[in-house]
């Protein structure tokens, strides 16, 4: 959980987490074939959000590690229109827009801490709870559960979608949790034993199975 400063204002952008974040971000550019660098970056981006004390989050830290495996296998196969469309939705520029992709993870944690401080108290603010989950559904685990599917088939050198296709449907409108959670069932079936070991896949699986559990998952684009 995400736990703010006293005075619970924001960190200033350039320190504090923000400046490592950058500093760790631009490390993985400089060399983006060492996968540690990569898995670093994930960590700390985890850590930011749940705090410093994840000894207990072993699956979720072991996953890191094999989605930074597959973005370095994906990123293998991008040629110059693939790299321009993915540089263009995260900068804003593209078919896509990804703002949560660049917010720091404290000024949504806020939300949620506020709300867990009313719930110790004995008041319970499950609108509020429900608006904000729903809003975390569909900015954040939708979107990001899209991009595990890319990153997946990209890395399997499925070819098929660039990043703005996957993540929208042929009208535009932005593709469902439940087309990315079954796309991934999908991919792990078909897929994932050509660049997984038995043991990576079953945590891959874990995982899929947890996510299965975050909402409908209608299999719609």
């Amino acid at each position: 959980m995400i736990r703010p400063p006293p005075d619970g204002s924001p960190p200033e952008h350039g320190e504090g987490p923000i400046g490592s974040s950058l500093r760790l971000w631009m490390e993985a550019i400089g060399d983006i074939d060492d996968q540690t660098k990569v898995f670093e970056l994930g960590k700390w981006s985890y850590r930011a959000f749940y705090g410093e004390e994840v000894s207990s989050h072993k699956e979720n830290l072991e996953f890191l590690r094999i989605l930074a495996a597959l973005l370095d296998r994906a990123f293998r196969t991008l040629g110059p229109e693939d790299l321009k469309d993915l540089k263009e939705c995260l900068e804003g520029r593209g078919r896509f827009f990804e703002t949560p992709f660049w917010e720091h993870p404290i000024f949504r944690g806020q939300a949620h801490y506020l709300l867990e401080k009313e719930a110790s108290a004995g008041r319970m603010p499950t609108l509020l709870e429900l608006l904000l989950t729903a809003h975390e559904l569909e900015a954040s685990i939708r979107p990001n559960l899209l991009r595990m599917l890319w990153i997946a088939r990209r890395s399997t050198d499925d070819r098929s979608k660039k990043y703005s296709d996957l993540q929208l449907n042929p009208t535009g409108r932005q593709g469902s949790l439940g087309y990315a959670v079954s796309g991934l069932s999908k991919w792990l079936v078909s897929k994932s034993r050509h660049v997984l070991s038995q043991p990576e896949a079953d945590e891959f699986r874990s995982f899929r199975r947890r996510s299965s559990a975050i909402g409908p998952h209608t299999a719609t684009s």
